[in-house]
Formats: C-alpha cells, sequence, structure tokens
C-alpha cells in the first residue's frame, strides 16, 4: 500500500495544530481541502483516524499511523543530513517528561547533545506514572516513566532512582508538627502536591502511619517554581527532589521532617526499540545523565 505524503501531513497537521481551520492555515490550503485529503486516507486506509471533537483526538488506528509519520520525518531529516549536510540545520524531537526531572537533572544532562547535534526539544510535561501514555499514542519519541514494562515495540531502561525529602518551614512544624511527625498529623497539616496525579504524600502516609490515606488537605501547584514557594511561605509541607537541597541548604528556615524516611521513585527511559539516529543520540544522553545524576541500584546499573 502506497501512502500519500501530502495526506499523511494533512492529517498530522490538524493533530498538531489543535484543527481543521488552523491546520489549513499553517499549509496554505483551503479547509474543505485538508478535510477532502484526509477523507481520502481514510477511505484508503479503510478506517477512520480522527474524532471530531474540538481538539480533534486520534483513533487507535490514527495513533499508530501519527507515530509512523514522526518517525518518517526524523528519519528524511536525517537522511537530508547525510547527503546534503549544512551547518546549523536542526532536527525537532518531542519527549515526555516529568516536572522534577525536568526542575533537576534533564535539561543539563541533554545540553551538550542538544548543542552538539542540533536538537530541538518539544517537552510535554506529565507525572511520570503517566508519560508513557504520550508514547503509546505516537505524540513523543521518549519519555521518563515510573512504568517499568515496556510498551510494544519498545524499550524501558534504567535511569535511577528519583529520590525525594519531606520538607517545611520550621514556623509550619512548630505550629503543624510540634510532636513530630506522629499520630494524626496528617490529618490535620495542610500538604503541598504538584497535582491529583502526585501520590508521593499517599505513599509516605501508608509508610510512616500503616493506614491508607484517600484524603488529607492539601495544596495543588502544577509547578515546581510555585511548589517550592508555597513550601517556602508556610503553606504546607511537601516533598522535594534531593537533587535541589543543595540550593535550598542556605535556607536556614526549611527542615527535613523525615531525613530517615526518604521517598524513592524508580525511572525509566522508554523509546521506541526502532529509531532514527537522532532520537537515538538522544536516549544516549538521557540514559548517561539519568544514571550519572539519579541513585543506583546495583541491578541498575551498567
Amino acid at each position: 500500500m502506497n501512502l500519500d505524503r501530502q495526506q499523511l501531513e494533512a492529517f498530522a497537521c490538524i493533530l498538531d495544530e489543535g484543527g481543521f481551520e488552523r491546520a489549513a492555515q499553517h499549509l496554505h490550503l483551503s479547509q474543505s481541502a485538508i478535510s477532502q485529503r484526509l477523507r481520502t486516507l481514510e477511505q484508503t486506509l479503510g478506517c477512520a483516524l480522527l474524532i471530531r471533537t474540538s481538539p480533534p483526538q486520534p483513533t487507535a488506528a490514527g495513533h499508530t499511523l501519527l507515530r509512523h509519520i514522526r518517525q518518517l520525518r526524523l528519519m528524511e531529516a536525517a537522511v537530508a543530513d547525510q547527503l546534503c549536510p549544512a551547518p546549523g540545520r536542526s532536527i525537532s524531537l518531542s519527549v515526555a517528561v516529568n516536572a522534577d526531572s525536568l526542575a533537576t537533572w534533564f535539561l543539563p544532562g541533554v545540553q551538550p547533545a542538544c548543542v552538539r547535534q542540533g536538537l530541538l526539544l518539544e517537552v510535554m510535561l506529565d507525572d511520570e506514572n503517566h508519560t508513557h501514555s504520550w508514547l503509546q499514542r505516537g505524540e513523543v519519541s521518549g519519555c521518563i516513566t515510573a512504568l517499568a514494562t515496556p510498551l510494544a515495540g519498545g524499550v524501558a531502561e534504567p535511569l535511577g532512582m528519583m529520590e525525594y525529602a519531606c520538607v517545611a518551614t520550621r514556623s509550619f512544624a512548630a505550629q503543624w508538627l510540634p510532636h513530630g511527625l506522629q499520630g494524626l498529623c496528617w490529618q490535620q497539616a495542610p500538604a503541598i502536591s504538584f497535582n491529583r496525579k502526585d501520590t508521593l504524600h499517599t505513599q509516605f502516609i501508608e509508610q510512616h502511619f500503616g493506614v491508607a490515606a484517600a484524603q488529607f488537605p492539601r495544596h495543588l501547584l502544577p509547578s515546581p517554581e510555585a511548589f517550592l514557594s508555597a513550601i517556602r511561605l508556610g503553606l504546607g509541607y511537601g516533598f522535594v527532589p534531593v537533587l535541589q537541597l543543595p540550593n535550598l541548604a542556605h535556607e536556614a528556615e526549611l527542615i527535613e521532617l523525615a531525613p530517615a524516611q526518604r521517598q524513592r521513585v524508580m525511572l525509566y527511559w522508554q523509546h521506541w526499540r526502532l529509531e532514527p539516529e537522532a532520537a537515538q543520540r538522544l536516549s544516549q544522553a538521557v540514559m548517561a545523565a539519568g544514571q550519572q545524576a539519579l541513585v543506583q541500584l546495583p541491578h541498575t546499573t551498567h
């Protein structure tokens, strides 16, 4: 089966731009021409590729085709670079990363590869328990995830463990935790969570107090900067990456509440087994950076 490249690009552009009208503007076509190319492609494949919502969403078949298109773009860019080397030519890659990795080790780790290889990154931010869904949908070439089981056609390589410390201001601890972490303090003391997907507090409460905590008072702040700011302002206690503690050491007001009970989350780099050269270079950079920055166990060290 020969797939028409213009039809493929029209389909991908509808998803990239978030609708038929924007895709038409981006490709300098009429909206009816975009719609016709999509209909013809769906007829050729014999299946629906888009769910006509706002914005449109790919079907299961659409996810598969989208992954093919993005890999095709990367391979074509690599071939063009080999045949006609051009100084300054860049290759764009999409990745899904959890917020704490992005705020600490990820960018310093991949910076040399991005500069050396001319890689441009589009980072999708999500919880480490959900980043793999971006890869599964074909929207990224790799993801940092807590999922150890590789996706079909993919590889899950251990990066190491992100370690977290439970911290708060001295004044917050004096007000809410005068006797330390004991009793039912977790039912009253407000916590700071990144979002509703953040499970560090529930894991800590289960491990420290031996009870399941479905509900507890907490602020939800989906920004690493706002998260730290809220802790500094005494709005609650929260778990910050140990990698950030050296930067916070000068803040005498902040204290670690449970230094002997730090939380650890094992992270993996999931990517496709067969990937273009540019994606391979990025995978190598992420693996090297993660294994240097994160806590390693003997069985995760290469």
